[in-house]
């Protein structure tokens, strides 16, 4: 009776430590394939303006990973940041990366390409899966396994496209003047490097 009594108080012990060890990995990171989030995270990118000569650099950084009632929040924010900045609170969903602020799915998975879906709040914004499971590169970054989003703001008159590659996160935007007749992007934001670690 009494080793049974300790085996039943190690099996206890055990499944608390299981269950603290899950709660506490769940609070610091996300299993996203094609946008890896975990405080700690960040990724580098060159800035190229379209009719400019020299282009700029960009860091991107998950700052803290919080436990809310709607699951965990990552606040990602842009380094050097401006005044007016805010950082992106992102939440997986079982929908697929969620701007908490605006309720917008930015990325499904799993995506097949011709997959759309829009959002009215706060502005109408129509998304479109342009190309999954096929390679990528960026300089020299490359993955065998890449989605590739339309992002059409109507408010805004902007088309963005972003590429993510499996296990990396976004290594590509461009943006395009939505009725312009040229097809060349604005914008172009290529990343450097990423840094995959988490604190």
């Amino acid at each position: 009776m009494i080793a049974y009594t300790r085996l039943a108080f190690c099996l206890f012990l055990i499944a608390g430590v299981l269950l603290y060890s899950h709660s506490h990995v769940c609070a610091s990171s996300a299993d996203v394939p094609y946008y890896p989030l975990a405080k700690g995270y960040s990724w580098k990118y060159q800035v190229y303006v379209s009719g400019r000569r020299t282009s700029s650099t960009v860091e991107w950084r998950v700052t803290s990973a919080d436990n809310t009632k709607d699951g965990v929040v990552f606040q990602v924010w842009q380094f050097p940041s401006q005044s007016d900045d805010e950082a992106m609170n992102l939440h997986v969903s079982k929908e697929g990366i969620e701007e908490i602020s605006t309720g917008t799915v930015i990325l499904k998975y799993p995506s097949v390409t011709g997959d759309r879906w829009a959002t009215t709040k706060p502005t109408h914004r129509v998304f479109r899966v342009i190309s999954a499971g096929h390679p990528c590169h960026v300089g020299k970054i490359t993955s065998e396994d890449c989605i590739s989003v339309e992002d059409q703001d109507e408010a805004l008159k902007f088309r963005t496209v972003t590429t993510y590659a499996k296990g990396i996160g976004p290594i590509k935007y461009m943006y395009f003047k939505k009725g312009s007749a040229s097809d060349i992007p604005t914008q172009t934001v290529e990343l450097i490097s990423a840094h995959l670690a988490p604190k």
